[in-house]
C-alpha cells in the first residue's frame, strides 16, 4: 500500500503541491526519523501524536512556517545519514529516499524555508562532539563526532580566527548559527554558546580507511563539506 508525502502551505494552490509518492511503511520512517531528530520539542511531540493516530501520509500544511523550517532542515541534513543506517545495502530505496530529499530542497528553496549548503544556517547535527584539537596560539578549535556503530560518519566543526569563545560544558545535539561577529554554538541545554571567528568549516565523512581511500570512485562515500567566511 502507497501513500505520500505532500508539500504543501495552507491555502497553496493545488497546482503547486509537491509529493512523494512511498510505501505507508517508508513514509512511516520518514515520520520517526523526523519525530526523533527535529530540535524543538513541541514539534516532536506533535509528530509523535500524529504518528499515534494512525495516518499513513504526512502533510507540511499541519505545520506553520517555523516546524516546517525544522522538517526541511532535518531532511535536508540528516536524512540521507539516516538512510544510510537504515537501508546500508539498499541502494534503489536509498535512492528513492534521496528524491524526496531532493524534491524537499528544490520545494523549500523556492518559498525561503531552506538556503542550501550556501546559506545553512542553523546547522544542526543531533550529535556528541568533542574538542579534537585546539590551536590557541593560532585562534582554531576543531571539534569532532566519531563514527560508530549507530554513526556511519566523522563530523568536523572548524572555528578559525577565534576571538572569544564561550563553549557548552556538553556537547550534545549541537546547533551552529549565525551571531553579531561570529557564530553560535549552542545545546538544547545551553542556549547562549558562541564562538565569536572569522571562519567556520563543516565537514562530514563516511570514509573508514584513509589509506585506502580511491578518489577515482568519489561516489561510493558520503562526503559533504562548506566553508563560511565571515
Amino acid at each position: 500500500m502507497s501513500s505520500y508525502v505532500f508539500l504543501n502551505r495552507p491555502g497553496e494552490d493545488p497546482a503547486w503541491t509537491f509529493s512523494w509518492n512511498a510505501s505507508t511503511g517508508m513514509i512511516d520512517w520518514v515520520a520517526e526519523v523526523l519525530e526523533r531528530l527535529v530540535p524543538s520539542p513541541a514539534l516532536a511531540a506533535r509528530l509523535t501524536a500524529h504518528r499515534d493516530r494512525g495516518p499513513d501520509w504526512l502533510a507540511f500544511n499541519n505545520f506553520d512556517d517555523d516546524e516546517v523550517r525544522e522538517l526541511v532542515r532535518v531532511i535536508g541534513q540528516r536524512l540521507e545519514i539516516e538512510a544510510r543506517k537504515r537501508f546500508e545495502f539498499e541502494m534503489d530505496t536509498r535512492g528513492h529516499v534521496q528524491e524526496l530529499i531532493d524534491l524537499t530542497l528544490s520545494w523549500a528553496g523556492g518559498r525561503g524555508f531552506w538556503g542550501g549548503w550556501r546559506n545553512p544556517f542553523p546547522l544542526w547535527v543531533p550529535r556528541d562532539f568533542s574538542v579534537l584539537w585546539h590551536h590557541v596560539a593560532d585562534r582554531k578549535i576543531c571539534f569532532c563526532s566519531e563514527r560508530g556503530p549507530s554513526e556511519p560518519t566523522e563530523v568536523l566543526l572548524i572555528f578559525e580566527g577565534i576571538r572569544e569563545m564561550k563553549v557548552p560544558p556538553v556537547l550534545s545535539r549541537v546547533a551552529v548559527g549565525l551571531v553579531d561577529g561570529g557564530y553560535s554554538l549552542t545545546t538544547p541545554d545551553f542556549r547562549d554558546g558562541y564562538v565569536l571567528a572569522e571562519q567556520f568549516e563543516y565537514r562530514e565523512n563516511d570514509v573508514a580507511d584513509w589509506g585506502a581511500f580511491d578518489p577515482l570512485q568519489y561516489e561510493k562515500y558520503l562526503m559533504k563539506g562548506f566553508v563560511h567566511p565571515l
